[in-house]
């Protein structure tokens, strides 16, 4: 049995939305939204994108794994690893 999504059904309830709210705003059926958290079903990147936006979350933390793996690998390697208070303070190395 999948499991459910409750990255999804957190971010929705955090945010007020109802399924019927977010069904009508991606044009989908009601159903349709709650597969997506309760059998945890992977949305179409059209509808990935405007639900992440309505939930203020990113797209990657609500389905993990809808992402490549080559994707992924971009995605690390772009991670943040250290932030400097001043310009100044940059080692002259980096």
């Amino acid at each position: 049995m999948p499991t459910p999504n409750e990255r999804l059904r957190d971010a929705l309830l955090r945010n007020g939305l109802t399924l019927e709210q977010v069904a009508k705003a991606v044009g989908v059926d009601q159903k349709t939204v709650e597969r997506w958290i309760t059998k945890n079903r992977t949305p179409y990147p059209k509808h990935r994108h405007k639900i992440a936006a309505m939930a203020r979350e990113s797209e990657t933390y609500l389905w993990p794994d809808s992402v490549a793996p080559e994707r992924k690998a971009e995605t690390a390697a772009a991670e943040l690893v250290q932030v400097f208070p001043h310009r100044n303070a940059v080692p002259v190395e980096l």
